[in-house]
């Protein structure tokens, strides 16, 4: 290759896994399945139309959920194996650019996307997330590369390829649908600009589309209406925004040391990146650069537009649909720049610390929930129920309930706010007040996520209920920051009946 030596195609292509598949396979199984990933593990054991049932109880399309249960009956279920899957979405999004990218984009600027791919760390957290991002972002990458394609050199093949993965990503994440909905706006734009009369085509194609996509647009407008006031996502505001700027350089749900100067070193690539190839009239880059460009930004903006009209749903981590957007400018910045030693220094200072920051992030924890488990079990013998008020402990203490084993109780009334499907948790036993399950005196846990401000209302209410008998903090070490370690609380209390004689929920 001409920027970073004479390498055969097939030797590059095999640099690319040979560093990638250790990345995103090391660490796999550092943190306990937390909420979602649990979610995800039980939905797949019911029955293909019970599983789409519980999936439109949800908030999410049926296709990732589909394509893990295929995987997981050869693969088996455990941890291991359901993130597996998702480290086989980012090697699945690395094989397109090594073959449909190389086509549209060149040999060159394919590998080096390819590589910087690996310089955002949220692709690195989300392969170890038994969730849809990484396919979400394979299909996204697709849109890209066929986007691409069409306004460099327009083709009916390339078009069909821009149906194939707006369908694909539609029914795997709805952040997908933004994502599509921008590139397509913008190839529409260009095919009539050029007045090329392939823009009839993109209409059909699109109409075919959008009827294949109708069989879950009902479910899609059903789910959305049955979200609650008190929906998780929060209001928009301006650090919102910025979030979806930041994290995908970040590990999870915090930064990283390493953080800062990724962050700097890709945003100064980028604007560089922008500066270069506007002025470079003739630059070939132009089209994946505005394409990169619009999808990453469309989607933001779109999420804000509906957010601001109806209702809230920008939401930073749904920015995993389009995390691999943020490498292509690096990518062609590299193509572009034509001082070899200024290149050559760049690249490898971004590589290099790129590398470093998605290896520590693929070391990321999302709660102690098998160490507070195994904490209850071992200093609480007595206590046999267990009572949940948010979500994220409900869902993963009957994840690890066999440590106990416990009843877990998931309180569920009018205060109750949740954004997952808990009929899913076959082990947990859903009650409307501890008067079903308590008998006056009995003893048990309350288990907390401060973290999450969902149903505080309730966890007032249990201990209104009851008399505090004493409290366990339980932190998770994984997490190298202390101040971002996710605690689990453990309140032992005595419950004391409806009208409650327990102290201010405060002390």
């Amino acid at each position: 290759m001409k920027h970073l030596g004479a390498a055969t195609e097939k030797h590059w292509s095999l640099l690319v896994f040979i560093i990638a598949v250790p990345l995103y396979l090391i660490n796999i199984d550092y943190g306990d399945l937390w909420n979602d990933e649990a979610f995800t593990k039980q939905l797949i054991t019911f029955s293909l139309p019970d599983m789409i049932r519980l999936v439109a109880g949800d908030f999410h399309p049926p296709l990732y959920f589909l394509g893990l249960k295929a995987f997981v009956a050869v693969a088996g279920s455990n941890a291991v194996t359901l993130r597996l899957f998702s480290v086989i979405g980012v090697l699945a999004t690395l094989l397109l650019i090594c073959t449909m990218g190389k086509r549209v984009l060149g040999r060159n600027a394919a590998l080096l996307f390819c590589l910087m791919i690996m310089t955002v760390p949220m692709v690195a957290t989300y392969s170890h997330t038994a969730r849809m991002y990484t396919w979400a972002a394979f299909a996204v990458t697709g849109v890209f590369l066929s986007s691409c394609a069409l306004i460099r050199a327009p083709s009916n093949r390339d078009l069909l390829w821009l149906g194939f993965f707006t369908l694909l990503g539609a029914y795997l994440h709805y952040y997908c649908i933004l994502a599509a909905f921008s590139a397509n706006a913008y190839v529409f734009l260009s095919l009539v600009v050029k007045k090329n009369r392939l823009w009839r085509r993109h209409l059909i194609v699109s109409a075919v589309v959008l009827s294949l996509y109708l069989p879950w647009l009902l479910t899609l407008f059903q789910q959305a209406a049955r979200v609650k006031a008190d929906f998780y996502v929060p209001e928009v505001s301006a650090l919102w925004v910025a979030l979806c700027y930041l994290v995908p350089f970040w590990h999870n749900f915090y930064p990283a040391t390493v953080s800062i100067p990724l962050t700097l070193m890709h945003a100064a690539i980028t604007v560089a990146s922008v500066i270069i190839i506007v002025r470079r009239k003739e630059s070939e880059s132009k089209p994946a650069l505005f394409v990169s460009l619009v999808i990453f930004n469309g989607t933001i903006v779109l999420a804000m537009v509906i957010s601001l009209l109806i209702r809230p749903i920008l939401l930073y981590r749904y920015i995993a649909t389009v995390m691999t957007m943020v490498a292509v400018p690096p990518a062609l910045f590299f193509v572009e720049l034509r001082k070899r030693t200024v290149r050559r220094v760049l690249f490898a200072a971004l590589l290099g610390v790129g590398i470093y920051a998605s290896f520590d992030a693929g070391k990321d924890s999302i709660g102690a929930y098998q160490a507070a488990a195994t904490f209850l079990k071992q200093h609480h013998p007595n206590i046999k129920k267990v009572v949940h008020i948010v979500e994220v402990t409900a869902s993963t203490f009957t994840e690890y309930n066999a440590m106990g084993p416990w009843e877990q109780l998931w309180l569920d009334n009018e205060n109750t706010a949740s954004y997952t499907n808990m009929k899913v948790f076959r082990g947990l036993k859903t009650v409307r007040s501890l008067q079903e399950v308590l008998e006056k005196d009995e003893r048990f846990c309350l288990v907390d996520f401060p973290a999450v401000e969902l149903n505080r209302k309730n966890f007032d209410l249990v201990m209104r209920q009851s008399q505090k008998i004493g409290v366990d903090t339980i932190s998770d070490d994984k997490v190298a920051a202390p101040a971002y370690r996710p605690k689990i609380l453990l309140y032992q209390l005595q419950y004391k009946g409806e009208q409650g004689a327990g102290k201010d929920p405060k002390d």
